[in-house]
């Protein structure tokens, strides 16, 4: 079983960070938008990582990041190109149910490797959200 929304959330979190380090002349209530977002995100990937290290299907975190992929043109519009913001939406979409979110943490193979993506992930929105905030 290929793991397509996992493996993808790692390259959806690089090109946000890449997008804040440029969005610099953005008005900052437009910026601090796209941070609170990228929090937001980051915040349902670890609860996702919580429900699952507890053994436990992620319901709430993976309609939470459904969500999120459905307002991330509304999100980003103005500020990263329409064809660049349709690349994001696929990677963020879900396309694991939850329970198949589980099935896919429980084997040890892919646990390590999961893990560890979704601590950067985490780490690099929140990274991107600072840039955002502090970017004049």
């Amino acid at each position: 079983m290929t793991t397509p929304m996992l493996t993808t959330l790692l390259p959806f979190a690089k090109t946000l960070v890449e997008f804040a380090t440029k969005l610099a002349g953005i008005r900052a209530s437009r910026r601090k938008r796209l941070a609170k977002y990228c929090e937001a995100i980051a915040t349902a990937i670890t609860s996702a990582h919580t429900a699952l290290q507890a053994g436990t299907a992620p319901y709430e975190a993976c309609a939470r990041m459904q969500g999120y992929s459905e307002e991330l043109p509304h999100v980003a519009a103005g500020m990263i190109p329409q064809a660049k913001i349709s690349v994001l939406v696929e990677l963020l979409e879900n396309r694991l149910s939850p329970e198949d979110f589980l099935e896919v943490y429980k084997k040890p193979k892919f646990r390590r490797n999961l893990d560890a993506e979704l601590y950067s992930a985490v780490g690099m929105l929140r990274a991107a959200a600072d840039t955002l905030i502090a970017s004049e």
